[in-house]
Order: C-alpha cells, then structure tokens, then sequence
C-alpha cells in the first residue's frame, strides 16, 4: 500500500561537536516569517537568496512580501512559508532559510539556500524537516492531507533533492520498450508581463535545464508509479500559484485572457502535459535507481519538444 505520510530522512553522517552547535542553533535561532513587514524577509532575500542564488532567478522582495501576505489565489486557499534559522552566535546571521507555498494538499519547495560554513552539520535537513512540519499543519487548517511534494531543480541538485523527503523527491519518467523518457518540463517566462499585451515584456534569458521532481502518496508499489492525471493536478495547482499573475495587475480582461493563455494552455498543457496524454502511468525515479537500471540496459533518453 501507498505510505500514509511523509517523512524526513535523517541527516547523514556528521561531525558530533557540528551538529551539537547546531542543535542549540535550532532551539533558540528558529523564526517563521508570516508578516510582509517582518526586517527578516528582507535579510533572508538579500543575505541568502540573491547572493547564492542570483538575481536573474530570484523574485523581486516585493513579490515574496505580497505572497507571504496572501491567503487566497484564485479563490483557493494558499499559505507561503518562509522560514529561517539564524547563528545567534554570529550577530543573528542566517545559516539557512527555506521558501515554498502549500495548497490543495501539495507543498511546493521553490528555494532553500545554506550558507557555505554550515554545511556537514544537518542543518539543511533540519529546515527541511521544520518545513515538513509546518506544511502537515497548515494543511490541516486547509481540510485537507499534504498528498504532494514538488520541486523545481537544475540538474546537479538532483542527489540532494531526492534526500529531502520519503518517499523521496524523483524525476518523473515515461515508460519506454527498452528504457525510460524522461518527462519534459520546462519554466514558463518569469519576466514582466506586458499590462496592456498579456505579453511577455522582455527577452527571455537562457537558463539552466530545469528538472521537474515529485513525490505523491497515491504512487503505487515499489515502483512507485503515478498517474498523468496526478501530475496534472499537481503542476495546474503549483502554476496557478507561482506563476499566474492576478487579473488586476493587466490592464484588460483581454489582456489577462492572453497571459493565462500564454502560461497554462500553451506552455503548462502544449509543451509539457500534451505529451504525456498517451502515457498512461509514469515512473518516479531516484538517482541512485535510475543508475541502477542503466547498468543494466535500460537506455533513457530526454524528451524532445518540438
């Protein structure tokens, strides 16, 4: 039977006296961001997110700060979480701080960032697990069980994503006569949006290959398997989310009409969702398994979009 929850997975092998530091940084550094004016929001943005992760992938702080604000998108509940663990040793310095949305039942991780001299204490898996606890409990408060976990990844990512939950976070694969395809997934534009167009305002730079990793209860078996339904609720949530702009910020219903458009019929269902119509069920994958099925003969291949 499908497991009933999630878990987090324990940290791996660590130094002892690192890890007693970092208990104690736990205990009293610990601090959960629900206000948009709360001097932490803009110190986990400028002191985390830009510096280690640049601002071409970064959201402005205005748009965190209207998202921690809201509770509804689209009429359907919503609850951003940010939460942060500061070195109180270290002038209050962030250690590390972990940014995601939770609603209809999946918790989408869209950052964690750790600083550079706390890794090797767990510290990245104890945020995770706080997380993890936070999203149960908000879910809760929403009627409805966390059934999902999603992440956006680039490709060297992929070993510790698949560490941070169990069952664990895996690319999503399609059935193939001698291997696997990976699923396509691609970003939508995260630049402006043209007002009175729907748009897109400015070139779109190039980026780095994205890698669409899940975890859902309803997968079934040891293979864990899913069904493309599943995935399409899952991805239609997470982008009307992320990545639909509210109707107020376009000039026109028009307007607005071309950017839904643009972003979920012909980038979430044309290029990404279309494809995997015929598919029936899809294959989750770890790293480790994935390897372990090419040594022995499997072949996977990269979907191509055309």
């Amino acid at each position: 039977m499908p497991p009933s929850s999630f878990c987090v997975l324990s940290p791996r092998e660590t130094d002892k006296r690192r890890r007693d530091e970092f208990d104690e940084m736990v205990d009293r550094g610990f601090a959960s961001i629900t206000s948009p004016d709360d001097p932490l929001l803009e110190r986990f943005h400028s002191e985390l997110l830009i510096p280690y992760l640049g601002e071409e992938v970064v959201e402005p702080l205005s748009i965190l700060a209207r998202e921690i604000a809201s509770t509804q998108i689209g009429g359907r509940p919503v609850r951003f979480l940010c939460l942060v663990l500061k070195d109180l040793s270290d002038e209050g310095a962030i250690a590390s701080g972990t940014y995601a949305s939770v609603q209809d039942g999946v918790l989408a991780k869209r950052f964690t960032v750790t600083r550079e001299k706390y890794c090797g204490t767990g510290i990245t898996e104890r945020i995770n697990a706080l997380l993890l606890q936070e999203a149960v409990s908000v879910c809760k408060t929403m009627g409805t069980p966390l059934r999902s976990c999603f992440a956006e990844c680039v490709t060297s990512a992929e070993e510790y994503v698949n560490r941070i939950v169990d069952p664990p976070l895996c690319r999503v694969y399609v059935a193939q006569d001698n291997g696997f395809c990976e699923m396509h997934y691609e970003l939508p534009h995260l630049g402006e949006w043209d007002a009175h167009t729907g748009e897109p305002a400015d070139p779109v730079s190039d980026t780095e290959s994205i890698h669409l990793h899940l975890s859902d209860l309803s997968a079934v078996g040891e293979a864990r398997t899913l069904t493309v339904n599943r995935v399409e609720e899952v991805l239609t949530s997470v982008w009307k989310t992320w990545y639909l702009k509210d109707r107020v910020r376009f000039a026109t219903d028009a307007a607005w009409e071309r950017h839904r458009q643009l972003l979920m019929d012909e980038t979430l269902v044309g290029q990404i969702l279309s494809p995997l119509r015929l598919a029936g069920l899809l294959r989750l994958l770890t790293r480790t398994e994935r390897m372990q099925l090419e040594r022995s003969g499997c072949i996977f291949a990269a979907h191509e979009v055309h």
